[in-house]
């Protein structure tokens, strides 16, 4: 079975892209925590790659957050302009993590390693 969604970690940077026309909700946080545990130690940022055809339960967010307390920022990158609509619901479930929205990858690479290069020093 092809798994839902692909996960890489470099780092302290988890990179998750979804297969397209899912819905992301508790069974990928799981997935996304059973990655995470063994690899990454301290605090981490995900940054997702959304196709414009994939859905989520914003309350994964929090959900997430109480299985990893270590998750402290989510980058979200996406072409259409209706998911850029739809994240400003999402914000209002992301309690005690940073997060944006971009267009590129490398904007939300360069602005995730700046969030944990922030967090390291404080």
């Amino acid at each position: 079975m092809v798994s839902p969604i692909h996960i890489k970690i470099v780092g302290n940077v988890v990179y998750a892209t979804p297969v397209e026309s899912m819905n992301i909700s508790k069974p990928e946080a799981d997935a996304l925590h059973d990655a995470v545990k063994n690899k990454i130690s301290g605090k981490f940022g995900l940054i997702e790659t959304r196709p414009s055809n994939t859905s989520i339960d914003p309350t994964v967010y929090r959900y997430a957050k109480k299985l990893m307390p270590q998750f402290i920022a989510f980058a979200l990158v996406a072409e259409s302009d209706l998911t850029f609509e739809l994240f400003e619901i999402e914000e209002a479930f992301m309690k005690d993590i940073r997060f944006a929205i971009f267009r590129t990858l490398t904007e939300a690479e360069f602005w995730m390693q700046a969030i944990l290069a922030d967090e390291e020093k404080s």
